[in-house]
């Protein structure tokens, strides 16, 4: 017992612990307050088309990987390094391989770096942290988020809330966004809170716990951000199904109730007006058909390889958007689909790889994880639903420092025995000496019982 003890408190003994867990908190915080940091202090700003990226922003994730680095003590056990699970390698390295035909080489190596780097911080924190911290360290953060979005919301409303701008017009007016770019992100972010409170209180005194759902249930309502709203209701539900029922079928169930969440989401979205009749009005929810148009067009083009990873949207000129559009799609940022942005990226080959990755091989092994019962089992599926059903209005699927990929591949990681032991949780960090030191006595006990 003492030996399977020593092999799952092993992986974090000997690192520098309080040093990982402030490179977690400063990573996790960086992608979400990512988008503030690229367009700066003010969220009107347009950002670049050309690949550029934010220096503030790219520098900080620079030193967070480097602190990270110093906290694993890779020198003592370079397998700590090795953090990436081998079906994300195989998909990274098919975009990779993109490379060789992608139409703006130059930005995409930039993109892709960036994604390799975030996902391997990713991983690489989960395989050191317990399922409880990680915890913590979510929670944490998003209420944080969610008092100083309140706080510009109210206090500061001319930033904390959209006003009238070339991008917005007067769609927007009012909408809360709090100290983020946009009321979609300020409502993906909240929808996350809500699902984080929601389930697997833990030591957590309750009035807390209900004051922040209460409150973070209400500013995803003020964002008016109605994809956020519905999938995060969809999400809620396919966690109580997992939390209340023991059916045979219960992942059917969920992917069933999942569909229900993304079929309302979407007619809620295109019934949002009745006064709104042109059906192809880019501004509207609506408009995403003309885009989607636009993408399989591309796609049926182009059918096997695409225009390589990070290679068709804000490359500038040389996007194909300006071959197969000529009116405001062209000045849309991506493809409010994450699956068909990565079908026009990396082809069909390339999507089908990431649909296995990203969604089959981790909805599999959640359902089927011993370890995930109860509500932290129901958080999980309800952040992963979430994540996966968000792709199908929006695009996050390897998109570099997208919160939602990066709460997806959290997901994945508390998800999977062989990313996080879940027995480590049920040590403290001061007991693991006292476990190393009765596995040094083991054996001349062993040795007694033989004589």
């Amino acid at each position: 017992m003492a030996n399977k003890v020593l092999v799952e408190t092993k992986r974090s003994s000997f690192v520098r612990k309080d040093l990982l867990i402030a490179s977690a908190f400063a990573f996790i915080g960086l992608i979400l307050i990512g988008p503030l940091l690229s367009v700066g202090i003010d969220p009107d700003t347009a950002a670049s088309t050309t690949g550029e990226g934010s220096i503030a922003r790219q520098a900080s994730y620079l030193l967070v990987m480097l602190a990270l680095l110093f906290a694993l003590k890779p020198i003592e056990n370079y397998k700590r390094v090795l953090a990436i699970p081998i079906p994300m390698m195989v998909a990274l390295a098919y975009c990779w391989l993109s490379l060789a035909w992608a139409i703006e080489p130059g930005i995409a190596l930039r993109r892709l770096v960036l994604l390799t780097l975030i996902v391997w911080m990713v991983f690489a924190m989960i395989r050191q942290l317990k399922f409880e911290e990680v915890l913590f360290i979510l929670r944490w953060l998003t209420a944080i988020l969610l008092v100083a979005n309140y706080i510009a919301a109210i206090f500061f409303p001319s930033f904390g809330t959209h006003i009238a701008n070339q991008m917005d017009q007067f769609a927007l007016v009012g909408d809360w966004r709090g100290i983020l770019t946009h009321k979609n992100i300020a409502g993906v972010t909240t929808a996350f809170t809500v699902i984080l409170f929601a389930y697997s209180p833990g030591r957590m005194p309750r009035k807390l716990q209900y004051a922040v759902l209460v409150a973070a249930m209400f500013f995803l309502y003020m964002t008016n951000s109605k994809t956020s709203f519905g999938l995060c209701i969809a999400a809620l539900a396919a966690g109580t199904v997992f939390l209340r029922y023991k059916l045979r079928y219960k992942g059917g169930v969920i992917a069933v109730v999942a569909l229900l969440g993304i079929v309302a989401t979407v007619l809620g979205a295109v019934y949002q007006n009745p006064l709104v009749e042109k059906l192809n009005d880019p501004t509207a929810f609506t408009g995403r058909t003309k885009i989607w148009k636009m993408l399989y067009q591309y796609i049926s083009d182009h059918p096997f390889l695409g225009s390589g990873y990070g290679s068709f949207w804000n490359i500038g000129a040389s996007s194909p958007v300006f071959h197969y559009a000529s009116d405001e799609v062209t000045q849309v940022p991506y493809g409010h689909n994450g699956f068909l942005d990565i079908a026009a990226q990396l082809g069909i080959p390339g999507l089908i790889m990431v649909i296995i990755v990203a969604v089959v091989i981790p909805f599999r092994k959640l359902l089927n994880s011993p370890f995930l019962t109860g509500s932290r089992g129901a958080m999980l599926v309800a952040l992963f639903l979430f994540c996966i059903c968000y792709n199908f209005t929006e695009s996050a699927l390897f998109y570099p420092d997208s919160v939602v990929w990066v709460m997806l591949m959290i997901t994945m990681g508390l998800s999977q025995p062989d990313l996080i032991n879940y027995q480590r949780a049920k040590f403290d960090v001061h007991e693991l000496f006292r476990v190393r030191v009765s596995q040094i006595n083991e054996p001349s006990r062993r040795r007694r019982r033989r004589t």
